[in-house]
């Protein structure tokens, strides 16, 4: 094969290998559906993304709507609750150091033979888990007394404090609050470390006690025993309970005027 021969020959293999029409329209083809395919995974990836930031907002919603219902459900139970329970304010007079509080103060001094059951009238008006009560009237007035409880022991439970300052913080006042599963009196002795003892007596008779010692020692150690007795003479007493009064609260200013007076006392003192 000469030369010219070859040359020719390359040129015809070399025009042979450009596509033909057919070979483009099909490859123009799987472009095009290439590029449909990959526009329709777009937008179904943009749906799928939009479907769930509505779903995340719907959530939140409907997490907000349920945490406020919850809130106004317990405010409203809450407030039921409140005005059902009732509030007591005593004042400790002036002369005193101590004041009871008795959920059942009208009751003191009062027999059983001053009243007269009426089932049929009252009936049961409430029980506990340890006891019944029910409605006795004398003279008209209504009151509570333990008529079911006879055979169980007189019992202390719940006992509770707590320690509260004078809004001057000058004073320090001890609560104390217990309950009974009778109708009883009750009494506390008290003392503080290297004090005397001293007892506390109240004659009325109650299910829920309460006692404010007024005019406490601060930064004190002291120590009380509750007692209690029923109207049929049982008698029941607690453990003995520890506290401790805290000190006064010292503000920033008063810290600093000590050391002032420390460091600079000898000046004023001239």
């Amino acid at each position: 094969m000469t030369e010219n021969q070859e040359k020719k020959q390359g040129v015809v293999e070399y025009i042979n290998d450009f596509p033909t029409e057919e070979e483009e329209r099909r490859a123009a083809a799987i472009a095009k559906k290439a590029e449909a395919d990959f526009q329709l995974a777009q937008k179904r990836a943009a749906r799928k993304k939009l479907f769930l930031k509505y779903l995340l907002i719907a959530s939140v919603i409907v997490g907000i709507v349920g945490a406020v219902s919850l809130l106004v459900y317990r405010s409203f139970t809450d407030s039921e609750i409140s005005t059902e329970k009732k509030t007591v304010s005593v004042p400790i007079p002036e002369n005193k150091d101590h004041v009871f509080i008795s959920d059942n103060t009208e009751l003191a001094n009062l027999n059983e033979d001053d009243g007269e059951f009426s089932d049929s009238e009252g009936g049961l008006v409430g029980k506990s888990e340890n006891f019944h009560i029910k409605d006795i009237s004398i003279g008209g007035m209504e009151v509570i007394l333990a008529a079911e409880a006879e055979a169980l022991p007189l019992a202390i439970k719940d006992v509770r404090t707590e320690t509260l300052l004078s809004k001057d913080g000058k004073e320090t006042r001890l609560l104390i609050s217990w309950k009974t599963n009778k109708l009883s009196q009750s009494e506390i002795s008290y003392l503080k470390t290297g004090g005397e003892e001293r007892v506390l007596k109240d004659d009325n008779f109650g299910f829920s006690h309460a006692l404010v010692l007024n005019k406490l020692d601060q930064a004190t150690r002291y120590s009380f025993v509750i007692g209690a007795i029923d109207r049929g003479g049982a008698k029941a007493k607690s453990d003995t309970f520890v506290i401790y009064t805290g000190s006064r609260a010292v503000s920033v200013f008063e810290l600093i005027s000590k050391e002032i007076d420390k460091i600079f006392g000898w000046i004023f003192a001239r």
